[in-house]
């Protein structure tokens, strides 16, 4: 299939300061892509952060990989999202995880062969694809709603509710959750909060078969 180009990507990074040198780590295999690394300073609550990195610019029709700083993915992930981009812009999807966690929906459909599910029940922020149209769904329900107790996975949730949008997952899950790194926000370090349908070599075997 040769080379494939599509459209612009955005990658940015939430992050705080104690995970500086899993995210150094995150920013070289990222190259040559130069993600945004949001530091969160004042700790006020991830979703805070998650609010303050809404505004950070891009480009119309430009898609934006939102990651966690506490994550683990195949070193050729860069090579690979342009395939994703292209299914997206095609399957008209506006918002795709990459991280897809331990639920029975996600692992019947990937018993199916399917390459992305429904993902109807929306939670988790470790590696989703928003499309700028969702972007500005999110910004616009973030200044209506202004202070918010919930947590930001779930005000994506309720973003997908209000405009009626469907979410995806990448099936086999393409990124895992790097538990050993302990959670900044007291959750357990459970192997529950990891993917057990993360397939390391995914990537590679697509890509060489692609080749």
């Amino acid at each position: 299939m040769g080379k494939i180009r599509i459209s612009i990507m955005l990658i940015t990074i939430q992050a705080v300061e104690e995970r500086r040198n899993h995210v150094d780590l995150m920013c070289h295999t990222l190259l040559p892509h130069k993600p945004v690394v949001y530091y969160d300073k004042l700790r006020k609550s991830p979703l805070n952060a998650f609010y303050n990195m809404l505004d950070i610019q891009q480009y119309q029709n430009e898609y934006r990989l939102h990651m966690q700083d506490d994550v683990i993915f195949n070193n050729r992930l860069v090579r690979y999202l342009p395939y994703v981009l292209k299914d997206m812009k095609e399957r008209d999807m506006h918002v795709l995880t990459l991280f897809t966690p331990n639920r029975k929906l996600p692992k019947e459909q990937l018993s199916k062969g399917l390459k992305y599910g429904v993902f109807p029940n929306y939670l988790w922020l470790q590696a989703t694809i928003f499309s700028t149209k969702f972007i500005n769904i999110m910004r616009e329900v973030r200044d209506e709603k202004g202070e918010y107790t919930k947590h930001d996975d779930v005000f994506v949730q309720d973003c997908l509710k209000r405009s009626k949008i469907q979410a995806y997952c990448h099936l086999p899950s393409i990124v895992q959750h790097h538990i050993k790194l302990g959670s900044v926000v007291g959750n357990a370090n459970s192997k529950r909060r990891m993917s057990d349908i993360y397939d390391t070599n995914y990537i590679t075997n697509y890509l060489e078969n692609e080749a």
